[in-house]
């Protein structure tokens, strides 16, 4: 079952043993648009078909066996869309929400199962449904789905900005606005004991729900690294932290994705800040007292592309007051009518313009800076930004 992926089979055998099964002698609606749904329904044996506009109608998404179907109005509790038809001699395993819940609650591979059966789904079906749909319902269906993806996305983020135990040391904020309903941008922080706070942010070569699903198993595996950076209190090195995120992200990579990625660790007592930059725009660091400055420039290779890697780390310091700016280069390249790029030149100018101001007041300020220049232009590139500020010593 394409649910059950990676899933323990300890887990899989107490939830299919809460299971019914159900044998269809002949066809049957199992769900109808209007209706309140609290199944998945899993098929053992046969077939089922989805209909957006007609139960009888001629257009038809198939769900063969391994797939499911039902867990759309689960997650966001709204009525069923479509007609779901059981094809005769099928054979369902009906998977309760209680159940459902519980075991993505527990098993995260269970959420990326879901992540790429949708992905899956749109892809094996988009050419069929365009032939044989009107464009609004193709659409309205493939929006939903979209929505669905974007919100586990956005889960997948920080809720939060405050760091336990660092709220009157260190102030954080960042923001991410994709092009699409799911974007390929991401950003992360995170402590590091003892006393060290990591910050990320990166971009995926590609767009929608592919750059979705690489960037969740990117920040697992960055994170997982960081974890493992610093035993018994060393340093963590920012370096050695990529160089063995890309090399976990080259395997299993067929589609030959890739991710460029700006990471740093500060040390929040002495202000120091390591840092390594996978391919990724140079960040700033912005003072009271100076322009913005640039950070060196020298990237490595991006993440995933070739395995062995070399990544080299660097040194600079914050004083009191001082901020990070990292961002993606959805803000430089961001285009107007005109096709004029908004550029680095425009950036320094609002960094300086806020050299006094907080970490949100920052990436607030150029991010409607962006938009004004933008004036009207159609987004080609998702706009992500994060701002690190140590905060003077009480």
């Amino acid at each position: 079952m394409d649910l059950f992926q990676g899933v323990p089979y300890s887990a899989v055998e107490d939830i299919l043993d809460q299971c019914p099964v159900r044998l269809f002698a002949a066809e049957e609606v199992l769900l109808q648009p209007g209706q309140t749904n609290t199944n998945v329904f899993l098929v053992l044996e046969g077939r089922l078909q989805v209909h957006l506009d007609a139960a009888d109608s001629g257009n038809a998404i198939f769900i063969e066996s391994g797939g499911c179907i039902g867990e759309m109005s689960i997650i966001d509790g709204k009525p069923v869309s479509a007609f779901v038809l059981a094809e005769r001699g099928s054979r369902i395993a009906v998977l309760g929400h209680e159940q459902f819940w519980a075991m993505v609650l527990d098993h995260s591979q269970a959420v990326r199962n879901i992540l790429a059966m949708l992905t899956e789904r749109m892809r094996r079906n988009n050419e069929d449904v365009l032939k044989g749909l009107k464009e609004r319902l193709i659409l309205e269906h493939m929006q939903k789905e979209m929505r669905l993806a974007q919100e586990i996305q956005v889960g997948m983020l920080p809720a939060t900005f405050l760091l336990p135990g660092l709220t009157q040391r260190v102030e954080l904020h960042a923001c991410m606005l994709p092009a699409n309903e799911v974007g390929g941008d991401l950003y992360d922080f995170f402590l590091i004991p003892p006393g060290h706070v990591c910050v990320l942010i990166g971009d995926v070569s590609d767009k929608g729900m592919p750059a979705a699903l690489f960037m969740a198993r990117t920040i697992e595996i960055v994170r997982r690294m960081a974890r493992l950076a610093a035993p018994g209190g060393e340093e963590p090195d920012p370096a050695s932290i990529l160089a063995q995120a890309n090399g976990a992200l080259c395997e299993n990579n067929p589609s030959r994705m890739f991710v460029t990625m700006f990471l740093a660790i500060l040390h929040t007592e002495t202000g120091n800040l390591s840092y390594c930059n996978a391919g990724h725009n140079a960040a700033y660091i912005r003072s009271a007292e100076t322009v913005p400055r640039m950070l060196d420039a020298r990237p490595s290779a991006p993440l995933g592309v070739r395995p062995g890697t070399e990544y080299r780390r660097a040194e600079a310091h914050l004083h009191d007051g001082d901020m990070l700016f990292a961002y993606t280069d959805g803000v430089t390249e961001a285009a107007d009518t005109g096709g004029a790029m908004f550029g680095e030149a425009r950036l320094e100018r609002e960094l300086c313009g806020n050299s006094n101001g907080r970490a949100d007041a920052c990436t607030d300020s150029i991010l409607g800076a962006v938009q004004r220049f933008a004036a009207g232009a159609v987004q080609s590139d998702d706009i992500t930004m994060l701002a690190l500020r140590l905060l003077p010593e009480a």
